[in-house]
């Protein structure tokens, strides 16, 4: 369920930089380096939804992970259907952590086609970051005119540990990047919602049958 929460609430402070130019993912990150005091940092992408049993337990485990392990890279994966592979980052395992929820990544391949897939394991729109990142972001070259993140962790990845971590039961992702997939994912809390989840499935039900 999400909720209103006022800044009050929340005891934070909020600050923002714009990506004036759209180069990529990796320089979107670049731009926020002076808010983190070169501290370890984590990296929430817009267009994707983590939804866990608990709100933000997923989160939680990757920030432990990431301490754990004394990564210097953490990003969250999911199990895809094979056919889908084509579509993300797609995770090359550690051959010893084949199968574990934690694992050590050897590399990234970006959209590769099924057959040479190392694996179904994509990027689900959530890492975890030393301070690191922005020295390999400097000097990550233009890859289809933007700035890909999956080349500034493959510089990182000849001098640091990446760690990965699969969603466990009870967590998916849902990609809110397109109009189907945001009416999906919309769809789906809303029915979950404690106080207007019951009236929402019978408005559905209702409106199916007209």
């Amino acid at each position: 369920m999400i909720k209103d929460i006022s800044q009050e609430e929340l005891d934070v402070k909020l600050f923002y930089t714009r990506q004036s130019d759209q180069l990529g993912t990796a320089h979107a990150i670049g731009l926020a380096e002076d808010f983190v005091d070169n501290e370890p940092f984590v990296v929430c992408l817009g267009d994707s939804i983590i939804k866990s049993e608990k709100p933000g337990s997923f989160l939680k485990r990757l920030i432990e992970t990431h301490e754990n392990r004394k990564s210097n890279v953490t990003i969250a994966f999911q199990e895809i259907a094979r056919e889908n592979v084509v579509k993300y980052g797609i995770a090359v395992p550690d051959p010893d952590y084949m199968g574990k929820p934690e694992f050590k990544l050897k590399g990234l391949v970006e959209k590769p086609s099924i057959d040479d897939a190392p694996s179904n394991l994509a990027i689900s729109a959530r890492y975890i970051f030393g301070p690191e990142i922005f020295d390999a972001i400097r000097i990550t070259p233009l890859n289809n005119k933007e700035y890909q993140i999956t080349d500034s962790i493959k510089i990182l990845m000849d001098k640091h540990e990446v760690w990965g971590l699969k969603l466990g039961p009870g967590e998916k992702r849902f990609d809110v990047g397109s109009f189907e997939s945001y009416f999906k994912a919309f769809f789906t809390f809303a029915l979950e919602d404690e106080k207007v989840g019951k009236s929402f499935r019978e408005y559905a039900v209702n409106l199916l049958k007209d």
